[in-house]
């Protein structure tokens, strides 16, 4: 396999190749003659500016984005605004039928944020929905598959009411949502529940004439909260990758590996790497990778060790 790579180039660059064991498989692979290069590689296919046009793709100079301000990532919601829902849409957001679906929306929160009281966060949302409904139809929200509140649709009869803390408007409702029902990772849901009417069962039923939407400039107002989380604890750091993903390009994070490491070690390193650009939604540019030995030149990052016990020395 080497033979068929040939020699490094003298640049840095990009290139598919047949892979030598399947021949219906490609390999990408990435060339330098030094390790430097290696890293401005792989930077610039995580960052897109690599346009991958033919089986080899030079990369030049490449310029950082400065890096981002701290407990701050692509993927996770400002905690000091109110939030459009809009963009955090998982799926359409508008359904037909009798018994729809959900409407549903992603999001993650700071995973280390935490709430001065029982006041998580509200939610402003406002909704359409074809008023042909009998009276006693219903829009459900849910957070993490629980039951937060239900709204009567005031327009499908009567004059509108709420149960379990929701205050309503026409086509509006202001819903609280209790801290502890919050997350670093957490789906917020719509569902409603429309109703046949029954003073007309003779009459030809389209289920497709009852729908329903959620408006995008719907928001998510967080409560009162702080910036803090004991450490160690490991479900934040698998839900959150605390304290790493605090600088989410990782700037402040050292993976040291064993100096003579294995597959599985490295292996396991691209996991948690892969990991940590899940939780934030950014590439981890800065991160650096280095042997146990070399602890001593990574004293100002925050460390995470990854190999077998003995490969390390502890």
């Amino acid at each position: 396999f080497e033979a068929q790579l040939g020699p490094a180039p003298d640049g840095v660059q990009l290139r598919v190749v047949a892979h030598p064991d399947d021949p219906g498989a490609k390999l990408l692979v990435l060339e330098a003659s030094d390790d430097a290069g290696l890293i401005r590689a792989a930077q610039a296919l995580s960052l897109g500016v690599a346009t991958l046009d033919g089986d080899v793709v030079p990369v030049q100079e490449l310029n950082l984005p400065p890096p981002p301000p701290r407990g701050t990532a692509p993927r996770w919601l400002d905690p000091d605004v109110a939030v459009r829902i809009g963009p955090l849409a998982s799926g359409p957001t508008s359904v037909r039928g009798l018994t729809p679906g959900p409407i549903s929306y992603d999001f993650r929160l700071p995973p280390d944020i935490w709430f001065y009281g029982n006041e998580g966060a509200e939610l402003d949302v406002r909704y359409r929905y074809a008023p042909i409904t009998a009276s006693g139809a219903t829009l459900s929200t849910l957070l993490n598959d629980g039951f937060v509140a239900s709204t009567i649709l005031a327009h499908a009869g009567g004059d509108g009411a709420a149960t379990v803390d929701a205050r309503i408007t026409p086509d509006r409702s202001l819903i609280s949502i209790p801290a502890g029902r919050l997350g670093a990772a957490n789906r917020l849901s719509f569902q409603y529940q429309f109703r046949r009417i029954a003073a007309k069962p003779c009459e030809s039923f389209q289920a497709d004439a009852l729908g329903g939407s959620v408006d995008p400039d719907s928001t998510l107002k967080l409560g009162p909260h702080g910036r803090h989380a004991q450490w160690p604890d490991l479900g934040r750091f698998q839900s959150g990758g605390l304290p790493f993903s605090l600088q989410s390009d990782y700037g402040e994070t050292a993976i040291l590996l064993p100096d003579s490491a294995d597959e599985d070690a490295l292996s396991a390193a691209l996991i948690v790497a892969g990991h940590f650009g899940q939780i934030t939604g950014a590439p981890a540019l800065r991160i650096a990778v280095d042997g146990i030995g070399n602890a001593s030149q990574h004293a100002s990052r925050e460390v995470l060790l990854i190999g077998r016990q003995d490969q390390l020395g502890l």
